[in-house]
């Protein structure tokens, strides 16, 4: 039974056969079937006809036929298809020269399973002879995982060097202590610009291409930390082939062997980009850190205790801290309306990103507080919230909301003031929106007796502000006043109030002085008209800001007296004008330029034989003149509208039928009154309409109007004209020529004359309107609104 020689070295094969040979034969059959079934691979014996004549059970397993179907079956059953042709023509060749074929040979050989499927596998062949012929033994591995462990270390090598050669960097490795490099990786080159030869090759190629500002340092660092046997990295600039300079990040591996460096492995990576974007943060956080200490904005960055970590200069200067001492606070320290736990539940609700904004006070280190405005943010900082605040101090702004407010009904509430007094008090109702005040005075100035007249007083006597009576209605200025009135607005601080102030006006409670003052000039187109003064017993109660605002209200004050003053004195000259008209002994008329009856007196009416006006505008005034000298009445009224003056006499008819002869004296009327005050009431009519958001175009007479009308027709939207005016033309003539070129346009004819005069007899055009002076402007106002709605 030679078969062990099939499968055991030649030694053992002799030691088998000779046991073999000396044993009973179903025990050696026994023993060679124990040897193959223990055989890690399949044996296959196959026959010189290439049939299969004996298998182990590992054959079985392998291939998944069972043993009965592979005896005597050809043995190119268990390769693939595509194989067997060209298998028999091998076995023929083989079989005229066998040879013994180990394992290992660089075949690439496959079986084929029962079920079809193909694997990698290794054949050993050794041939042997029998007394039927030449039989091969082959023993058969199966390579599946060799070749999955062999196929995933290739892949596994092919991954290692993609990376290498894919990271940004150079991988290199150094034998000691010649310092050579052994190993530098492909992206040396691109990095530098230099062949990885040059690497290899050059001695000192590393130091040579250092950075000369960094060289000494860069080999010193090196040498000592490798020495110490301890891994380092460290970053430094080398030179690339086109004069480049690039930053480079070494991180070095010391290996040790016998207690000695024996190799440096490392990575070199290009951080010049890195760099570069370093010295630019570094710039923009200095060009950030300065714009921050520049703003107007109070900065603070804190943490989520409040506990301040950062700060401005502007959060300094307006809490009067240094920096080192709010760097020791926190935010509640310097807040009064914010409790922690409040603050702390509003910034758990707000995220990386999102903003707020809040309106508070702070608290400065004296103890004052300040309105202000918080923009606040929300940001995360490795790892960790932080707050930032951008505190803006808003006292400008609500003063100004606040004047503003004082400001947007005043104009207003001072146009239905009808005294000095009451404009004074609506002046210092609006005082009381603006400002936390004690005392206050309004005087207005005579330039005629040089005196002042003490309009009110108001001051604060046992808690409570009230008005007081002033020991002088009239008195002479004082300095103060007259400096006020010639150089404009003061700001007074007394710091400690002064006992005795001889420049000081005396009022109310006068055993203590005002700490505070304010006062500003009333004044009305240039003129002073008088002095506002403001006033508190706090200390520094009011700043330059609030004068400003005083003198605000001054200027409001200014128009309303001037307003006042215009409006008393044309009721005055309107009460002495008619005096003069009733004590007439002769018969006084007017006639308007359209020969309507404006006015009489009671000896003219006890002329006409009528007890009253209406009676003698009954019909025109040329009726009453006897018809024979209605003709020459007429070429008078003519010559009188032309400016002339004349005489004529003529014979009138009463009511009753009697007959008079009259001597008639008449002339235009070129007097103060019969201008309409020109200069004084225009510019009350345009203070008045101008507040109201109009924009008025003056003209003195008739000729000027038209020149304007020329320039501006498209956008003249009403005509407001006086019915007489200088230089012969009439408010109706004006209106006539301007209603010829825009018949819709609206009128309001004004005079200082009442209704009665104007009214019967004269028809005054579609939608044109009649104002009798004094008007109150909420009158003329209304009457402009009236006329431009009636003309949309």
């Amino acid at each position: 039974m030679a078969l062990t020689a099939l499968f055991a070295p030649a030694t053992m094969r002799r030691s088998v056969k000779t046991e073999l040979s000396s044993a009973d034969p179903r025990d050696a059959e026994r023993i060679i079937r124990q040897f193959l079934e223990a055989a890690p691979d399949a044996i296959i014996v196959v026959k010189q006809d290439g049939t299969i004549a004996l298998v182990n059970s590992q054959t079985e397993r392998l291939f998944g036929y069972a043993r009965e179907e592979l005896l005597g079956q050809a043995i190119e059953l268990l390769l693939p298809h595509r194989f067997r042709e060209q298998h028999r023509a091998h076995r023929m060749v083989f079989a005229q020269a066998p040879r013994v074929r180990p394992m290992g040979v660089d075949l690439d050989l496959y079986g084929r399973r029962k079920d079809g499927s193909e694997f990698p596998v290794e054949v050993s062949l050794n041939p042997f002879e029998f007394e039927e012929g030449t039989w091969v033994i082959s023993a058969i591995r199966d390579l599946t995982e060799r070749r999955r462990i062999e196929a995933k270390a290739r892949e596994s090598a092919a991954r290692y060097e993609a990376l290498v050669e894919s990271l940004d960097g150079v991988v290199w490795e150094v034998e000691l202590p010649a310092l050579r490099f052994t190993f530098v990786s492909r992206q040396a080159e691109r990095m530098l610009g230099y062949p990885v030869r040059c690497w290899l090759e050059e001695p000192n190629f590393w130091a040579d291409h250092v950075h000369p500002d960094d060289r000494d340092q860069a080999v010193s660092y090196c040498l000592t930390r490798t020495t110490a046997k301890e891994n380092h990295d460290f970053k430094y600039r080398m030179l690339a082939v086109d004069g480049r300079v690039v930053w480079v990040h070494d991180l070095v591996t010391v290996l040790v062997e016998d207690g000695r460096p024996s190799k440096l492995r490392g990575l070199m990576v290009d951080i010049t980009k890195h760099q570069r974007a370093e010295a630019a943060l570094r710039e923009s956080e200095q060009r950030f850190r300065t714009l921050v200490e520049q703003a107007a904005d109070a900065f603070f960055l804190h943490d989520t205790d409040g506990r301040i970590l950062d700060v401005n200069r502007r959060a300094c200067e307006s809490l009067g801290y240094g920096r080192d001492e709010l760097l020791h606070l926190g935010v509640f320290d310097v807040t009064q309306d914010y409790s922690l736990d409040r603050a702390k539940e509003a910034w758990g609700q707000v995220q990386p990103g999102q903003f707020g904004t809040i309106s508070g006070h702070h608290r400065r280190k004296d103890g004052t507080t300040f309105p202000v405005e918080v923009r606040w943010g929300c940001l995360e900082v490795e790892g960790q919230r932080l707050f930032l605040d951008l505190a803006r101090d808003v006292t400008e702004r609500q003063n100004s909301e606040a004047i503003r407010e004082a400001m947007l009904n005043l104009g207003s509430k001072l146009s239905a003031a009808l005294t000095p007094s009451e404009a004074a008090r609506i002046i210092f109702a609006a005082a009381d929106q603006l400002w936390d005040w004690d005392a206050g005075t309004l005087d207005l100035y005579s330039p005629a007796e040089d005196r002042v007249w003490a309009v009110m007083y108001l001051d604060t006597i046992d808690g409570a502000r009230e008005e007081v009576p002033s020991d002088q209605v009239l008195l002479e200025p004082t300095p103060r006043m007259r400096r006020i009135m010639r150089e404009g607005a003061e700001l007074i601080l007394r710091t400690p109030p002064l006992v005795q102030d001889s420049d000081a006006m005396m009022f109310g409670d006068t055993s203590r002085l005002s700490a505070s003052i304010l006062c500003a000039p009333i004044r009305w187109q240039g003129k002073s008209l008088g002095v506002l003064s403001i006033q508190s017993y706090t200390l520094h109660a009011f700043t330059e800001s609030d004068l400003k605002s005083l003198q605000a209200l001054a200027d409001h004050c200014g128009g309303t007296i001037e307003r006042i003053r215009t409006t008393e004195a044309l009721r005055a000259s309107e009460a002495r004008f008619r005096a003069v008209i009733e004590t007439e002994p002769e018969c006084v008329k007017i006639v308007t330029a359209d020969g309507v009856l404006a006015q009489m007196n009671t000896a003219g009416l006890a002329m006409l034989e009528v007890d009253s006006l209406e009676q003698a505008r009954s019909c025109s005034l040329v009726e009453w003149v006897a018809p024979e000298h209605r003709a020459d009445f007429r070429c008078l009224h003519e010559h009188v509208m032309r400016g002339e003056s004349g005489t004529l006499e003529f014979e009138v008819i009463g009511a009753k039928g009697t007959r008079r002869w009259l001597e008639t004296r008449a002339a235009p009327l070129r007097d103060e009154r019969g201008q309409e005050d020109e200069s004084d009431l225009r510019n009350l009519a345009r203070l008045v309409l101008e507040r109201f958001g109009y924009t008025v175009l003056e003209a003195r007479d008739g000729p000027s109007a038209l020149q304007i009308w020329r320039r501006s027709k498209a956008s003249i939207r009403l005509l407001l004209t006086d019915m007489i005016m200088p230089e012969g033309m009439t408010g109706r003539a004006l209106a006539e020529k301007l209603r010829a070129e825009r018949p819709d346009l609206p009128v309001i004819y004004s005079s200082s004359y009442s209704a009665e005069i104007f009214g019967h007899g004269m028809t005054l055009q579609a939608g044109a309107k009649f104002l009798q002076k004094p008007y109150h402007p909420l009158e003329l106002a209304r009457a402009v609104r009236q006329g431009l709605d009636a003309l949309n």
